[in-house]
């Protein structure tokens, strides 16, 4: 059986799971979309790594992002959730993140994108994920995904989506300066309402955040990290314990120390804050990502 075949089999078998667990227990907080979410990923590592990740190394950091805290109130005020439109409790529809950068459109990941833009909704100007509240919806006109993304690889692993009407009143997130690259050890911030706990539903209702550093592109393309999978579209950062995670998918991450320039996007890694494996972001300020994001934004 090809991947693909047990990838679409494995969505499938989620979404009846989803069902079922909703009608035997209507408390259910399982998103499939995070779920399906999740699977990809793991499909992707697996194909990266070559090995069954299914249970966690002895370097697995217990909690995550992983290894942060409740964003402060300053912290990200351009951050957005991402929901399944027809899912009216905001904690149980989000399945990603994004940030707002224009009084129209966010940046997030493509492979939070592959769907019709009448099936979801973005979340804006709050920190908590909380009740059946929807004033602070925004429904969504239009997805463009990097036409070089690859699923296979997550290369070019960016979307700009427009909103069905323009928000005010939100500071936007500004986007770096076209070529450049975070540096090594650079202090970074990425925030979130992903997973606390690799593969498990410990989700938080409240905003999160973590400072990880850069690292070197070399030590993370090496052989006992990512093996050659980083592509110039791509920067690494974050350590043992400290991490992004499932759901946070599509976030922000910027430089300090004023935490206002979008340098990346949450793309994907292996585990949560495990050792030799910190979190890979889309690279922003890189000229092919850098110019599709451009392309997508008013003048």
């Amino acid at each position: 059986m090809t991947r693909r075949i047990w990838l679409v089999l494995s969505v499938l078998l989620l979404i009846a799971i989803s069902h079922l667990e909703g009608k035997a227990n209507p408390s259910s907080e399982q998103s499939w979309m995070r779920a399906y979410i999740a699977l990809k990923h793991h499909a992707l590592m697996t194909r990266l790594t070559g090995s069954d990740l299914t249970a966690a190394p002895s370097t697995q950091a217990d909690s995550r992002i992983v290894g942060g805290t409740v964003a402060p109130p300053h912290l990200h005020p351009f951050q957005v959730a991402i929901l399944q439109k027809n899912r009216p409790n905001n904690y149980r529809a989000q399945f990603c993140g994004g940030s707002l950068v224009a009084n129209q459109y966010i940046i997030t990941a493509a492979h939070c994108s592959d769907m019709l833009a009448e099936n979801v909704a973005v979340l804006v100007g709050t920190r908590t994920l909380t009740g059946k509240g929807t004033s602070n919806r925004v429904d969504v006109s239009e997805i463009y995904i990097h036409p070089k993304y690859q699923i296979s690889s997550y290369d070019y692993d960016v979307a700009v989506w427009k909103l069905a009407k323009p928000v005010y009143g939100i500071p936007f997130a500004k986007l770096p300066v076209r070529g450049t690259d975070p540096r090594p050890s650079t202090s970074t911030t990425v925030s979130g309402w992903g997973t606390m706990k690799y593969k498990e539903d410990d989700y938080p209702r409240e905003l999160r955040s973590v400072s990880v550093p850069g690292v070197e592109r070399t030590t993370c393309n090496s052989v006992d990290s990512y093996n050659g999978a980083i592509t110039p579209r791509m920067f690494c950062a974050g350590q043992k314990g400290k991490d992004a995670c499932q759901a946070d998918s599509g976030g922000p991450i910027t430089r300090s120390p004023s935490n206002k320039i979008l340098i990346g996007v949450v793309s994907f890694g292996t585990g949560c804050g495990w050792a030799r494996y910190p979190g890979v972001y889309t690279r922003l300020a890189n000229p092919e990502i850098f110019d599709f994001v451009v392309s997508k934004l008013p003048p």
